[in-house]
């Protein structure tokens, strides 16, 4: 988006909802320090950790190395089939927690599943988080999430929640803010994962994963040759993204050349292209309602 926003924005305690008042959601700021929307949150009311907020994973995890530091395993586990990821399959363990809380959630006797997370993560060497949020939580709420600070939004907005990122967990109820216009993106789901059509350059429309917990976009080796996509530095680019005609990115979209056989084998009537993550995501201002399956993505700011 390459409108600039200026907005009055005035704080709302209480919202109206077709079913009646509900209280808003609190903005929780998260940092983009490793690529990826990160916030901290509170094991059992005294453990600190650092949690992804990740529409690409399953189910609520914790690496096992930071379970064990914290005695967290101590008590009855489960072994499940191995989660495999980019090096390889690892043991999981199904455990519960008596309470993980960020914001205003606050969540009782939560199953958790502790794993090795370097063995999911290709790129550690920025470290890697303590856990991860995915879609065994994050489906029960519509998720708000700003990518704020970036060219998307006006400096006049520096003191206001809009300047920096935030992420808010929606559970009984939402209202789009009447200072954007929004536009509904239908989506699919499968299995766990987000799918939606994207218009590449305006030439070809591909599916693709939405993923909250991916830095880059990734591309698929006939998509690059399809699009002629040239090498820069090391990473790609691509003019224009557009999700059902909508320009959700209309600037240089930085990508990355991933084959994406082996997740299209494992995975039914999935048949992606790629995966957008972060270098799409990153100026964008969104609304995720997995009951209804639409992405609200602000188009333009209301004047």
């Amino acid at each position: 988006m390459k409108h600039s926003i200026r907005i009055v924005l005035v704080v709302i305690l209480l919202v109206s909802f077709a079913t009646g008042l509900v209280v808003a959601a609190e903005p929780i700021p998260f940092s983009l320090k490793r690529g990826i929307p990160e916030i901290e949150v509170i094991i059992n009311d005294s453990i600190k950790a650092i949690f992804v907020i990740d529409t690409g994973a399953d189910h609520v995890y914790i690496d096992k190395t930071f379970a064990e530091k914290h005695g967290l395993l101590s008590g009855r586990t489960q072994p499940m089939r191995p989660t495999r990821g980019s090096k390889g399959s690892t043991e999981a363990k199904l455990f519960r927690v008596e309470s993980l809380k960020f914001g205003d959630i606050s969540l009782s006797d939560l199953s958790i599943v502790s794993i090795d997370l370097v063995s999911q993560i290709k790129d550690t060497s920025m470290g890697y988080p303590d856990g991860v949020l995915g879609y065994s939580f994050l489906k029960n709420y519509v998720i708000e999430i700003m990518y704020g600070g970036q060219e998307t939004f006006n400096k006049d907005i520096e003191d206001s929640i809009f300047a920096h990122p935030f992420i808010k967990f929606h559970k009984n109820g939402f209202e789009l803010p009447n200072y954007f216009i929004f536009e509904e993106i239908p989506f699919e789901i499968e299995r766990h994962l987000i799918i939606i059509n994207a218009t590449l350059n305006g030439l070809t429309t591909k599916r693709f994963i939405l993923d909250l917990g991916s830095s880059y976009s990734l591309f698929s080796p006939n998509l690059v040759q399809e699009l002629k996509l040239k090498n820069n530095s090391g990473y790609l680019s691509i003019d224009s993204i557009k999700l059902d005609a909508v320009l959700a990115k209309s600037e240089n979209v930085r990508v990355l050349e991933r084959d994406m056989g082996k997740l299209n084998h494992e995975v039914a009537n999935l048949n992606i292209e790629g995966v957008l993550g972060t270098t799409f995501l990153i100026d964008n201002y969104l609304f995720i309602d997995f009951s209804k399956k639409k992405i609200f993505f602000a188009v333009l700011p209301v004047y």
